[in-house]
């Protein structure tokens, strides 16, 4: 059987995200804090694997090209940069690739309420 392809994580990260947000919807605590922290709890479980049959998910920094050499330059840290390849590689498929996580997030809810 093939890979997922990057349109097929994506589409299950988010649609488990959504799941989520349904699940919690449902779970009634005494303060919404305790909604939202057992909310974020499920998300981080999910991201270390144990999340119904998905898979750990690697979060790594992308800070823009320009970052570092503005930060150093004002004498504060920065955060390391991806490899120079790490766009062009094949072997390596991400949850969002190019696209903005949230702004999918909205419109997959803009197309719920249609």
């Amino acid at each position: 059987m093939p890979q997922y392809t990057q349109k097929q994580v994506r589409e299950i990260f988010l649609s488990y995200c959504e799941s989520l947000v349904d699940e919690w919807a449902n779970i009634k605590r005494d303060t919404v804090k305790e909604q939202l922290s057992g909310l974020l709890f499920s998300i981080l479980a999910m991201l270390d694997g144990e999340g119904d049959g998905l898979p750990a998910f690697e979060l790594i920094p992308a800070p823009h090209p320009n970052d570092q050499e503005y930060l150093d330059s004002h004498g504060k840290d920065y955060w390391p940069p991806l490899p120079e390849d790490f766009e062009e590689r094949e072997d390596i498929v991400t949850v969002h690739g190019q696209l903005h996580l949230h702004d999918l997030y909205s419109q997959r809810k803009r197309k719920d309420k249609l």
